[in-house]
């Protein structure tokens, strides 16, 4: 099992047996049912607006729109069915609660995450620099997105600081 970089948003207590770790991958399955759901909205939706509603979607948005909700479906699909894999072979399991246990890919991860979010800030604020000159309402939206992921940030900080 490689790391995935949502698979232990939130998480802070580790499945320490394969019957704790094969309840957590069932809650997970739940949570997973929600992308292709949402895929599958997306799509329908782009392809509605288009044909049935008449609404103006330029033909890139449209396929833009339909493939990613139809690559939400595969995924949500795929992901799906990998866990179910997990979950029906013992030494799988094992192996991918091993894994989740195993506090180097976990500070690999959140390293790994925090350098990928200082990246991202700095080149939405580089993007939203420089194209902001072609493109004025480009500055907003990348700040404020900045704006946001920092609001969530700091919001996050404190209720993990509250539960740990």
């Amino acid at each position: 099992m490689k790391p995935c970089l949502f698979n232990q948003v939130g998480e802070t207590k580790i499945p320490k047996t394969n019957e704790e770790y094969r309840e957590y991958l069932k809650k997970k399955e739940k949570a997973l049912c929600g992308i292709p759901i949402a895929g599958l909205f997306l799509a329908v939706l782009a392809i509605l607006g288009e044909f049935v509603l008449d609404v103006a979607i330029d033909d890139y948005m449209l396929g833009i729109y339909s493939g990613f909700g139809t690559g939400l479906v595969i995924a949500g699909i795929a992901l799906t069915i990998k866990n179910r894999r997990i979950m029906k072979d013992e030494e799988k399991l094992k192996k991918a609660r091993l894994e989740m246990a195993d506090e180097r890919i976990r500070e690999i991860g959140k390293s790994a995450f925090r350098m990928a979010a200082i990246i991202m800030i700095v080149a939405m604020y580089v993007i939203g620099l420089i194209g902001g000159l072609f493109y004025p309402i480009l500055p907003n939206i990348l700040f404020g997105m900045v704006c946001l992921f920092l609001v969530a940030y700091v919001i996050s900080y404190k209720i993990y600081e509250k539960k740990m």
